[in-house]
Order: C-alpha cells, then structure tokens, then sequence
C-alpha cells in the first residue's frame, strides 16, 4: 500500500466501483419485495423511503429509495401559476418531482446504497412480525 495521498485516493474510489454494482442489485431486489411500497410520508403521489442519517449529505436535499430500488432527490413545491389562476383545489397544484441521482460519485452512491439498504431491510422484518 502507497501513503500517497492520490495513490490512497484512487484505490479507494477503485473500491466504491466495485460494490456499487452489487449494493444496486441488492436495493432493486429489496425494493421488488416491499409491496406495497410505502408511500412518502406527506407527499400525495409518490412512492419513496427517505434516506436520511448520510454523512455529508446536508446539500443533496431529500434523498428517496424509489419503487424501482434507485435513488432520487424528491422535490415538492407548488405550481405557482395553477394558484395564481385561483385553483380551486390546491392539491392539484402540488408539484412532486422525483430526480434520478445519476451523478452520484461511487463513494456518494455506496453511503447513500447502504443506508437504503438499511432501511428497506428494517421495513421488511418490521412487515415479518
């Protein structure tokens, strides 16, 4: 082992490849099992598990385990010109927007994957009882 500090780097990220492909597989097999999906908690149309508890993770913003075993930023908000227009039923100008965290560097997706994991995991021994 190199006490290089980039050398250090570079195996480690070389580490994070190699298990996000398995950690993936593990969370699309969990999320195949939870059925029904929970729902997220105050949201009205989507399916998600928030994964929170990520260190480092404060700029991400609300990171979900989706129905699909992939990992999205939920974003909610309102449809400012369906309320302008004096809709007359504000839920339907609730905005829920799931956005694939495809950008995610192989450590980033390892942390957040295992949490996940973790997750999915409790729900379905929590269901077994």
């Amino acid at each position: 082992m190199s006490t290089d500090p980039d050398q250090l780097e570079a195996q480690a990220n070389a580490v994070y490849e190699r298990v996000r492909a398995p950690l993936r597989d593990l969370l699309h097999e969990a999320a195949r099992a939870l059925v029904p999906f929970p729902p997220f908690p105050g949201a009205l149309f989507t399916l998600g598990m928030e994964i929170d508890g990520v260190p480092g993770a404060d700029e991400r913003g609300c990171v979900i385990l989706g129905e699909d075993g992939e990992l999205y930023e939920l974003q909610l908000g309102l449809d400012a010109d369906g309320l302008a227009a004096g809709a007359n039923e504000p839920v339907l100008s609730r905005e829920e927007q799931r956005v694939a965290l495809d950008d995610l560097a192989a450590a980033e997706y390892v942390a957040y994957a295992q949490r996940a994991l973790q997750l999915a995991i409790a729900e379905l021994r929590r269901r077994a009882e």
